[in-house]
């Protein structure tokens, strides 16, 4: 979860939802971009990863005016086998790319067992637990992972040569939402870095470096980030790059292009890959996901050394949801305001409505 201050204003998630796809709609979107977009950008705020929430709406629309962005782009499907496929995301926003992409994978798993499909042509993708839990809810094992801005020093260097490349997967459980592991190779990502620069906060010690390879905790310093596990990180970061980069046929490691700067005019040229299968293929579903369940459970029971909750991946997110479903989403009032912004410029009324009394 990230920080939250008192000044914060809570927002009713799906009225959030709703007046964020207005504003898409309004700025020149498709309604499959809209949609995807909205209903992505809102969950991971709902789940507590705002770094990747509803504050990069601002950002998707200056770059759809700045000629970046395709507003109703046409994919192209491409099923180069029995469990494989190619989609050209005609530089679309990523949310659309990528839920056409878990849909076709889906549609060939349950079919053929299992699926791998790349995309190509594509741009920020936002939290990949969207697309995953989807999958993995309809009985399926999801993997997915995207390139990113290069911002991760390898071990011994000052310059950056990979993105933060998170890495994602999801099981399905008996009594629960999936079980969902999402995170970046590094140890903090550089969106969330922008919402610490926002807030005016300071970084947490050792994550992040200035353009020198010094560490430091100014966010307003900060350039390059650290990997998780030092050479550890960086390998799981090389495997995504591999897979989205030279797989895909799209720039790869210090090639990959920039998600902010002055310039936001050129092509993302991202890749992203997603892999399913049918776990009914090795055993019925609802005998895995019952062990998954007691698994887990024998996990959350383990002693504390400290007091706090043994947690498994996702265990967060889904308190954090819990809990915003009923109290809200904390916005900061300059994400608000940059909320706002975007709708005076786009003349949709309605920004007040979201507001919890």
């Amino acid at each position: 979860m990230e920080n939250v201050t008192e000044s914060a204003i809570n927002v009713n998630a799906a009225a959030l939802e709703a007046f964020a796809q207005k504003l898409l709609l309004a700025a020149g979107f498709d309604g499959l971009s809209s949609r995807t977009a909205a209903e992505g950008l809102v969950q991971a705020s709902l789940r507590g990863v705002d770094s990747h929430g509803i504050r990069l709406l601002p950002h998707y629309v200056k770059a759809l005016k700045a000629g970046r962005l395709t507003p109703q782009p046409e994919f192209k499907f491409e099923q180069t086998g029995p469990t494989t496929g190619i989609i050209n995301a005609d530089h679309a926003l990523g949310f659309p790319a990528g839920q056409t992409a878990i849909d076709k994978a889906m549609e060939i798993a349950a079919q053929q067992g299992m699926a791998a499909v790349t995309v190509t042509n594509s741009s920020h993708c936002g939290m990949l637990a969207y697309y995953t839990i989807q999958a993995a809810k309809k009985g399926f094992f999801a993997l997915a992972v995207t390139n990113t801005t290069p911002r991760l020093i390898p071990t011994g260097s000052k310059k950056a040569f990979l993105g933060t490349n998170p890495f994602c997967y999801a099981f399905p459980l008996q009594n629960e939402e999936p079980l969902c592991y999402d995170a970046a190779t590094t140890q903090i990502t550089g969106n969330k870095i922008q919402l610490y620069r926002q807030l005016g906060l300071a970084l947490p010690d050792g994550v992040a470096a200035d353009k020198d390879g010094n560490i430091t905790t100014d966010a307003k310093l900060a350039e390059l980030l650290v990997p998780f596990g030092d050479y550890k990180g960086f390998g799981i970061a090389l495997l995504v790059d591999i897979l989205c980069g030279a797989l895909c046929g799209m720039p790869n490691g210090d090639q990959v292009s920039a998600m902010y700067g002055a310039d936001i005019s050129g092509k993302r040229l991202l890749g992203q890959f997603y892999l399913v299968f049918d776990i009914n293929r090795f055993r019925p579903l609802q005998a895995f996901a019952q062990e998954l369940q007691e698994e887990m459970d024998r996990l959350r029971a383990l002693p504390s050394v400290d007091g706090r909750a043994i947690m498994a991946p996702g265990d967060p997110e889904k308190l954090i949801s819990a809990e915003r479903a009923t109290s809200g989403i904390p916005l900061e009032p300059e994400i608000f305001a940059s909320l706002q912004s975007v709708a005076d410029e786009l003349n949709v009324t309605g920004i007040n409505e979201i507001i919890l009394n």
